[in-house]
């Protein structure tokens, strides 16, 4: 599952990506079980991303010219696969 964010720039640099970030990927996970992980593109310039990706769990798997493709595995969440409950 392709994974992007982007916050408004009247709220960047406030510590809120990592949070908002991890709680959207929690969200998908209640909504849709079968996501086993997660990919993110992210531009190797884009240090603030990568930081915020990292933390989430993601790591790089592959490094392109501009960019690099960060995943996470879904299990790492602990989302419960039943949501009945």
């Amino acid at each position: 599952t392709l994974v992007s964010i982007n916050l408004n720039p009247l709220y960047r640099g406030k510590k809120l990506a990592a949070t908002l970030l991890r709680n959207a990927m929690h969200d998908a996970q209640k909504m849709l079980p079968n996501i086993d992980h997660f990919v993110a593109e992210i531009k190797n310039t884009n240090v603030a991303s990568i930081k915020v990706f990292c933390q989430n769990g993601f790591t790089l798997n592959t490094k392109k010219d501009y960019s690099g493709i960060y995943s996470a595995q879904s299990s790492r969440f602990g989302v419960k696969t039943d949501v009945s409950n």
